[in-house]
């Protein structure tokens, strides 16, 4: 059986929780590199999921 999961997020709650702005991360590809991939790690992947991802069922 597989699992099936969802997950519902706007624009403004992801720059909150990662603490970025996308219009400025779009303007160069350095941006993204060094804010969004640098804050990025596998704790802040499993805060994500805790607060954003849901089990369908």
């Amino acid at each position: 059986m597989k699992t099936l999961y969802s997950c519902s997020v706007k624009r403004t709650d992801i720059e909150t929780f990662m603490e970025i702005d996308i219009d400025y991360l779009r303007e160069d590809i350095k941006n993204w590199r060094n804010d969004f991939l640098g804050k990025l790690n596998k704790d802040k992947v499993i805060q994500f999921a805790e607060k954003f991802v849901t089990q369908k069922t």
